[in-house]
């Protein structure tokens, strides 16, 4: 099972389309992610083996004397400026980042060309090209709640009907109860930034505060750990939210009420996944003012980065949400199911083995009345993952592959020993999640451009190469900026920790200027933020340029496969021509013969042939244990 092929035309044929389409789309995209994985391991390989030859950090840590930095927060020690975090921030901010990030945004857009390929061929081969426009009928819910009769316009025949006045109020009212609970998100990443800044300041009065490494890493992971456990949280009020917003719109088909479900739950989860880390890559540490002109939030000084970037923290966040929300998710959709039938089993009957296989069955989950609603969206967040943030954590992709070689085998286990049999139901494509695909690759490449541009040291550095020197020793001498402690207005118990690191007569103090104020070039904050927009823009023309030659040198439908739905239409059109030529057989004559069957064209459409085959084939059993075996 683990070397051979997915075999989805018997997945098709036992759960219909829509579940084959799904696992299509998931081997598909497993088997993408082995080439950004391979490049993604090369770029931290490449961090590891520059890792003792950086520059900056050899400067540090000669002149460790010099770069006594000012307390973070009001309770805060001052402390030494640590180039083992400078070195370890290397391994994700280096020159090879650039290139992995122009490379996964080309990526992510070859990636959805060739899949739309083959969902197409997928699509005329199971016979569903056209299903959802023209063949799909009104949901029941959307029947019984129908004022109205209208025709169709396609198929002439009468159907219920809910007129537009009655619906767009209800459209409005979910739109702005969305709104309120993405409100309620963006609140709650406030709170977990004061908590951040309270953590600080707990561990500033413990013996923690004297290793800078250590602190950091345990504000940064109990400010991760704090957001996922509030992200879990609300994953779980707005799911229910969401489905009871969809019912109450009453969407006409199933496709449009699926696709409305999809996208409020998809932008409700990208704000409360992604929100914390937006805003360390693009807010924190960029508004707390300079030394003693501190900016406060609740009586706070707002949260600084790391003395060595934003980009480590913004690193530790990604994990912990993304490979902790696989872990948690995969041991749940796997120990959920089986607990549930284990219960079933110790409560139930002892003779249970002995009945048949439907009554076994019965014992099993029901089908969830999402259907594969969570498995995209569990997808699709992971695909976000590994493009929208990639520049600050290249290994991204590999957790995506592993985690994604362990789906696919946890999805096909559930539905099949742990769930009951799901009615079959066809579909055409993978709904909206294609185009919330294409946007999240859009918004990679311009995140991607800002993370190096305004997260990363790399624009700052080459700017520093180019202008003043091309040895990055005294790199950091030059981006921290002084303060004298005497203007501060600290605590003894603060001022007294100098004593602690031996630096008891220093009178000045290090920080992050961000190259805002430098009293000896007045100019260089023109000349950082000139060279970061340049970039940006340089970069997004580049790959957008790319990725719209890669979209019109490919086409949506392979050649062969658009021909033989121009010869598929041209066979149509004949018999129709034949039908209305010949006249109308009598009913006793209306069985063809044996010869006029073998008379007929050899060029029949695949999909005719496959049908043949199907109805030639011996059905499957109808229980997942014939499947199975």
């Amino acid at each position: 099972m683990w070397k051979n092929a997915q075999p989805l035309d018997h997945i098709r044929r036992y759960f219909g389309e829509k579940v084959s389409l799904y696992f299509c789309w998931l081997g598909f995209y497993t088997t993408w992610l082995i080439v950004p994985s391979a490049v993604g391991v090369v770029c931290f390989l490449y961090g590891i083996i520059t890792f003792n030859q950086n520059e900056i950090a050899d400067g540090i840590c000669e002149n460790k004397e010099d770069f006594l930095m000012c307390p973070r927060c009001d309770s805060c020690h001052f402390e030494i400026l640590d180039c083992k975090g400078v070195r370890v921030s290397h391994l994700f901010d280096n020159n090879f980042t650039v290139a992995f990030s122009v490379f996964m945004s080309i990526w992510a857009r070859l990636f959805l060309e060739f899949w739309k390929r083959e969902q197409s061929s997928k699509a005329f081969e199971w016979d569903t090209l056209g299903f959802e426009g023209q063949d799909e009928p009104p949901r029941p819910q959307y029947e019984q709640k129908a004022t109205t009769t209208v025709v169709n316009p396609v198929t002439m025949k009468t159907e219920p009907s809910i007129p537009n006045t009655a619906r767009y109020p209800r459209l409005a009212s979910a739109f702005m109860v969305s709104l309120f609970m993405i409100s309620l998100v963006i609140a709650a990443v406030i709170g977990v930034i004061v908590y951040r800044l309270a953590i600080r300041g707990i561990i500033a009065k413990t013996s923690l505060s004297d290793d800078i490494a250590v602190s950091s890493m345990i504000v940064s992971g109990a400010g991760a750990l704090a957001n996922f456990i509030f992200i879990l949280f609300m994953s779980t009020v707005y799911y229910k939210l969401a489905h009871f917003l969809t019912d109450w719109e009453m969407h006409r088909t199933q496709t449009e009420y699926e696709d409305a479900l999809s996208f409020k739950m998809y932008m409700f989860q990208f704000v409360n996944f992604y929100s914390s880390i937006f805003y360390i890559a693009f807010v924190q540490g960029r508004f707390n003012g300079t030394p003693p002109d501190y900016n406060r939030l609740l009586g706070y000084r707002q949260e600084e980065c790391g003395s060595y970037g934003c980009l480590l923290d913004l690193c530790i966040q990604l994990f912990v949400i993304m490979v902790g929300k696989q872990t948690i998710g995969n041991f749940l959709e796997l120990g959920v199911p089986r607990l549930k039938v284990w219960l079933k089993s110790k409560s139930g009957d002892d003779d249970m083995k002995n009945f048949p296989n439907w009554d076994q069955e019965f014992q099993l989950e029901p089908w969830p009345e999402d259907g594969l609603f969570d498995e995209y969206l569990e997808m699709v967040i992971q695909y976000g993952f590994i493009t929208i943030f990639v520049a600050c954590f290249p290994l991204a992709p590999v957790f995506a592959l592993v985690n994604n070689i362990i789906e696919i085998r946890l999805d096909g286990n559930k539905i099949l020993c742990s769930t009951r049999r799901c009615v079959p139901d066809r579909a055409e494509d993978i709904g909206i999640w294609y185009d919330i695909l294409e946007r999240v690759s859009t918004l990679a490449v311009i995140c991607n451009a800002c993370i190096i541009a305004f997260t990363s040291e790399f624009i700052p550095r080459l700017v520093y190469m180019y202008t003043i020197n091309s040895d990055l020793t005294n790199y950091a001498n030059y981006t921290f900026g002084k303060c004298d402690i005497a203007q501060l207005n600290l605590s003894q118990s603060v001022l007294d920790s100098r004593g602690n690191i031996g630096m008891a007569n220093a009178t000045q103090c290090r920080y992050r200027m961000h190259f805002s104020t430098d009293p000896n070039n007045p100019a260089i904050w023109m000349q950082v933020t000139a060279a970061r927009l340049g970039f940006i823009i340089v970069f997004e023309h580049f790959v957008f340029f790319i990725t719209g030659l890669v979209d019109f040198m490919i086409p949506d439908i392979p050649s062969h496969v658009q021909t033989a739905i121009e010869r598929e239409k041209y066979l149509g059109k004949e018999a129709l021509r034949a039908r209305e030529a010949s006249p109308l057989p009598s009913d006793r004559d209306s069985s063809p013969t044996k010869s006029q069957l073998t008379s007929l064209p050899e060029e029949l459409s695949s999909e005719n042939k496959i049908a043949s085959s199907f109805s030639n084939s011996d059905v499957l059993p109808a229980t997942g244990a014939g499947i199975e075996s």
